[in-house]
């Protein structure tokens, strides 16, 4: 893992019970970083995008993604075979202040998967952000 961007791959490595902390250092988990994994990865604040194929065959069932993620590339969620497990992803944000790309999860054809994308926080509306703004000034 570089300070920066992870890129290394955590290939095919499980126990059940470990748990991997992101550092604030990486704002970038590049593609097939976590290659099959089983180990629960919680994502740091500083990080901003997850690349294409980045959790290809991710064996958690759930993810929380920091408020501070931007992007969410095309497959970065790949099924992989029977391996794709995550069924729900927590948004610690608002709709829309996170591009998730339409095919972010791809699963085999005539799969009948399918991921819930719950958001933490509710949609605020532009009179609102306005007043906010007002207030602040």
């Amino acid at each position: 893992i570089s300070k920066y961007y992870m890129t290394e791959s955590i290939n095919e490595w499980c126990a059940w019970d470990a748990k991997i902390i992101l550092p604030e250092t990486i704002t970038e988990i590049g593609a097939f970083a976590v290659y099959k994994s089983c180990v629960t990865f919680v994502l740091n604040d500083g990080l901003r995008i997850i690349r294409s194929g980045a959790f290809y065959g991710y064996r958690d069932i759930e993810m929380t993604i920091p408020s501070s993620v931007k992007v969410i590339e095309c497959e970065a969620f790949i099924d992989n075979k029977d391996y794709l497990h995550i069924k729900k992803l927590i948004v610690d944000n608002e709709p829309g202040a996170v591009k998730i790309h339409e095919r972010a999860f791809v699963y085999r054809p005539n799969s009948e998967r399918s991921v819930e994308i719950v958001y933490l926080r509710p949609k605020t509306s532009w009179f609102s952000k306005l007043i906010k703004k007002l207030n602040h000034n």
